[in-house]
């Protein structure tokens, strides 16, 4: 599952398929939609340079998700 991190806007100006779009800079409402994800699955995590699909992935991590590549 290819998960963007990124805000909505920059989200919306492009982004790549089928990506899911849960914006980290929103701590709270990452937190709860991650929640949702199936801790199994493999996530590639990204953003525009890299700086918030590290704390994205850092977060996953301590939620007990196991296959995240950033």
């Amino acid at each position: 599952i290819v998960l963007d991190v990124r805000t909505k806007e920059e989200f919306e100006e492009g982004h790549l398929p089928n990506a899911l779009n849960i914006n980290v800079l929103d701590s709270a409402n990452f937190i709860q939609q991650i929640q949702l994800l199936n801790k199994r699955k493999n996530y590639v995590v990204y953003c525009r340079s890299g700086k918030r699909s590290v704390k994205a992935s850092e977060l996953l991590a301590g939620s007990q998700f196991k296959h995240i590549y950033n």
